[in-house]
C-alpha cells in the first residue's frame, strides 16, 4: 500500500513551516523569528538519509521467487513532531488537580529507495495525564500508533524471528499502548492500584500456502494482546526510594488463523517485588520481578505443551551519572508472550547497555550494546537471538537545530543445531536533521 498524498502532504506543510537557518548573531532571540506559544511543547521536523544492508534481515532467498537476502536499499524519512501542554492550552488553574496533561502527534513517513513496496507511514498520538488531590495520586498514558504500510507478505524461505519482525513491523496494523495507576499514600506506605493494556491488530492479507501453492513462503501475522490489572503495596524507605510488593492478574490473547490451527490463549496470575527511585545519589532506577503463574486454556487447540506452567518475569532499567559528562543506562525484560506469526509462545528477553558521553554542549556521543532472544516453548522448535551495536554522534547547532550521525550492526544467530537459514547480518547508516521551533 502506497503511502497517500494526504500523509505526505502533511510532511511538506511541516516543513513549510520552518523558516530558512537564521544567522548565527541572531540566536538569542528565537531562531526563526517565530513567537512559539507557551502551549506548544514541541513543534519539530526530522529528516533522516541512511543505508540499509539488508532491507528483508535474511541471508538467503526462495528459489523461483523475488530475492529477499542481503538486499541493500537507501532510507529517507522525513518525521513531525507537535506535543502539546494542556495545562498551558487549556488554562487550568495553579491549584488545579491536573499536575500534568499532554497530547500530540508524530510521524514517520519512510521511503525505501530500491523497494518502494516497503515504504510506509508510522502515525502516533501520545496522550499523558496526571491529577494529584492530597493523599491521592492518578497517572494515564496512552499511545496509538496506526502504521499505513503494505498489507503483504515477502515470500521467505528460511527466516530468524527477528527478521520477520523487522518487516512486520513496516506493515499495516494498528497498535496500542495503554497504563493507568490509582496511588493512595498514609504516611511512609502507599497502595496502588494499575492496569496496562498491549494490543496488536495486524491488518495484512492472509493466505494458507497449503491450499494456495502460489504462496509458498507467504508470512502470516495475527492479532494479539495481553491485559492486566493488580495492586502493589510500597514502602517509603525515604523520599526517593520506596519498595514494592505486588500481584497482577489477567490474560493474553492470540487470534487462530481462519483456516484452523491452534494459539496460546492464557491467563496470568503474577506476584511481583522490587523498587523504584534512588538507591544512591548518582543512581536510580526501577525493577519489578517474580514469578508468572500461567493457565493456558482450550486445550484442544492449544500450540504449547502443557496447560500450566510457571515462567519469569522481570522489568527494570538503572540510570547511573558516572560524571558529570557521562552517563550509563541500564534495561532489562523477560517475559511470555504470544508470537505475531500465531500458533506458539515464547520467553523474550531483552536487555541494553548505554553510555553517553558529552563532549561539550553541544557534542555528545553514545555507544551501546542490545542482546534480544526469543525461546519458544514446546512443541515449537526455535531459539533465536539478536545482538546489536549502535554508536551515534549528536551535534546541537543550537535548540533548534540538531545534526545526527548513527550506525548500528547487528547480527542474528540461530540457538538450536541442524537448523540453517536463521541466521544474517545487517549495517545500518543514518544522517539525521533536526529542526524545531
Amino acid at each position: 500500500m502506497k503511502i497517500r498524498k494526504a500523509t505526505i502532504l502533511t510532511a511538506c506543510l511541516g516543513i513549510g513551516l520552518v523558516r530558512p537557518l537564521c544567522a548565527a548573531e541572531a540566536a538569542k532571540a528565537d531562531c526563526w523569528g517565530v513567537t512559539v506559544p507557551d502551549y506548544l511543547s514541541e513543534a519539530s521536523l526530522t529528516a533522516k538519509l541512511g543505508y540499509d544492508s539488508n532491507v528483508y534481515a535474511t541471508d538467503n532467498s526462495l528459489p523461483g521467487k523475488p530475492d529477499l537476502a542481503n538486499q541493500e536499499s537507501a532510507v529517507f524519512s522525513v518525521s513531525p513532531k507537535l506535543l502539546f501542554n494542556g495545562l498551558k492550552l487549556f488554562e487550568l488553574p495553579k491549584d488545579s488537580a491536573v499536575q500534568a496533561f499532554s497530547f500530540g502527534y508524530s510521524g514517520d513517513y519512510v521511503f525505501f529507495g530500491s523497494f518502494s513496496g516497503e515504504n510506509n507511514g508510522r502515525h502516533t498520538l501520545p496522550f499523558a495525564l496526571k491529577l494529584k488531590q492530597e493523599a491521592w495520586s492518578f497517572s494515564l498514558d496512552n499511545s496509538f500508533l496506526w502504521v499505513q504500510g503494505p498489507d503483504d507478505s515477502p515470500l521467505y524461505n528460511l527466516y530468524s524471528a527477528y527478521g520477520t519482525a523487522t518487516v512486520r513491523e513496516r506493515r499495516s496494523q494498528i497498535q496500542n499502548r495503554f497504563s493507568a495507576s490509582l496511588r493512595f499514600d498514609e504516611g511512609a506506605c502507599f497502595v496502588r492500584a494499575a492496569a496496562a493494556a498491549l494490543s496488536y491488530n495486524l491488518l495484512t492479507d492472509l493466505h494458507n500456502s497449503a491450499t494456495e501453492p502460489a504462496y509458498k513462503g507467504y508470512q502470516n501475522w495475527v492479532d494479539r494482546s495481553d491485559i492486566g490489572v493488580g495492586l502493589d503495596f510500597g514502602y517509603k524507605a525515604s523520599k526517593d526510594l520506596s519498595f514494592i510488593a505486588g500481584w497482577r492478574t489477567g490474560k493474553q490473547s492470540q487470534s487462530r488463523y481462519t483456516w484452523g490451527g491452534n494459539h496460546c490463549d492464557s491467563t496470568f496470575n503474577r506476584l511481583q517485588f522490587g523498587f523504584e527511585g534512588k538507591l544512591a545519589s548518582w543512581l536510580q532506577g526501577s525493577l519489578l520481578a517474580g514469578p508468572d503463574f500461567r493457565s493456558y486454556s482450550d486445550t484442544a487447540f492449544l500450540g504449547i505443551t502443557g496447560t500450566s506452567h510457571t515462567w519469569l518475569y522481570l522489568d527494570g532499567s538503572l540510570n547511573a551519572t558516572a560524571s558529570a559528562d557521562d552517563r550509563v543506562t541500564l534495561t532489562g525484560k523477560v517475559w511470555h508472550w504470544v508470537s505475531s506469526t500465531g500458533t506458539t509462545s515464547y520467553q523474550d528477553s531483552s536487555y541494553a547497555l548505554t553510555w553517553k558521553h558529552s563532549f561539550s554542549k553541544q557534542l555528545s556521543t553514545s555507544v551501546g550494546i542490545k542482546f534480544q532472544a526469543s525461546n519458544y516453548d514446546a512443541p515449537a522448535v526455535r531459539h533465536d537471538q539478536f545482538f546489536s551495536y549502535p554508536v551515534g554522534l549528536t551535534y546541537s547547532v543550537s535548540k533548534e537545530i540538531v545534526l545526527g550521525a548513527d550506525y548500528q550492526y547487528g547480527k542474528a544467530h540461530n540457538r538450536i543445531s541442524g537448523t540453517l537459514g536463521r541466521e544474517y547480518t545487517q549495517n545500518q547508516f543514518t544522517l539525521t536533521l533536526r529542526l524545531a521551533l
